[in-house]
């Protein structure tokens, strides 16, 4: 009996450590304004008592392409919340040919390289913001997506370079960075992965009319909303700085005994994310 019990409580805990996993949504903040998110299927506390440490990640965003002017991202404007930028590969219609039959949609793999970085704490079906970026070439046809591992292009193209359009998020949960190697919990897509740049006018994803300024700021930066919200302002490693509840109308947060430099700050209502970057003069 004791055996068969041992035998029950491994198998569950094995279960339990396999059911971790990430998927990835696409958050639309503003017209041209994206961001990559995280969507845990698990909660964890964070910090040094849980900690899952984000090693390297890629994702591969779909962007139309006709030729012409195609709408392209803006690499100066990329925000890593947790690790570095390492590239940003980028193949047109022309290169992707006969391997996208029947669209008219450049790919680009936005990369992180090895590295470390502690995710924060979450519950399930949080945002984590991943990435944030800007689109150029004011399109106004097409989509944006975030393409998926089982799309007949990824297929196609790891049948010539295996995981070559694959996105994954390597992230080592057992709390010792670098020892081993991490374990890819991308498990795929969530909630909205796409949108229609003609039909840009509706943002279902984020707050509406969030201005904030002076940016850059010395002293108080006002952050002006149109519905009440949660902040936190993370410094450039994603430490957190900041947090609290923000109001409908004008709010000021005070960042004069911070350390020059740049900060993202993230706003929340309900499931609606808004990240803005920041610089501390």
């Amino acid at each position: 009996m004791k055996t068969k019990l041992l035998l029950v409580i491994t198998v569950l805990f094995t279960l339990n450590i396999h059911s971790q996993s990430y998927t990835f949504t696409l958050v639309q903040n503003s017209t041209y304004n994206y961001t990559v998110a995280a969507v845990p299927d698990f909660s964890s506390v964070g910090g040094a008592t849980e900690p899952f440490t984000l090693e390297s990640m890629i994702v591969t965003i779909m962007l139309p392409d006709d030729g012409v002017n195609p709408a392209l991202i803006d690499e100066g404007t990329i925000i890593f919340h947790y690790l570095s930028l390492d590239s940003v590969s980028t193949y047109t219609a022309e290169n992707l040919d006969s391997a996208d039959p029947g669209y008219d949609r450049s790919a680009n793999i936005v990369a992180a390289p090895s590295g470390s970085a502690l995710l924060p704490a979450h519950t399930v079906g949080e945002l984590i913001p991943l990435i944030t970026f800007d689109i150029t070439g004011s399109v106004t046809n097409g989509v944006i997506s975030i393409l998926a591992n089982d799309d007949p292009l990824a297929i196609a193209a790891n049948n010539i370079s295996p995981n070559f359009f694959d996105s994954f998020f390597s992230v080592d949960d057992d709390g010792n960075a670098g020892a081993n190697s991490p374990t890819d919990l991308y498990v795929g897509q969530s909630g909205t992965t796409s949108y229609s740049f003609s039909t840009l006018s509706v943002v279902s994803n984020s707050l509406v009319t969030t201005s904030v300024y002076p940016n850059p700021v010395k002293n108080k930066v006002t952050i002006v909303l149109q519905d009440n919200a949660t902040y936190m302002l993370l410094d450039i490693n994603g430490r957190l700085v900041k947090k609290g509840k923000l109001l409908e109308g004008n709010n000021h947060l005070d960042l004069s005994i911070l350390s020059n430099g740049i900060y993202i700050l993230k706003l929340k209502t309900d499931n609606h994310i808004t990240i803005k970057k920041i610089i501390k003069e």
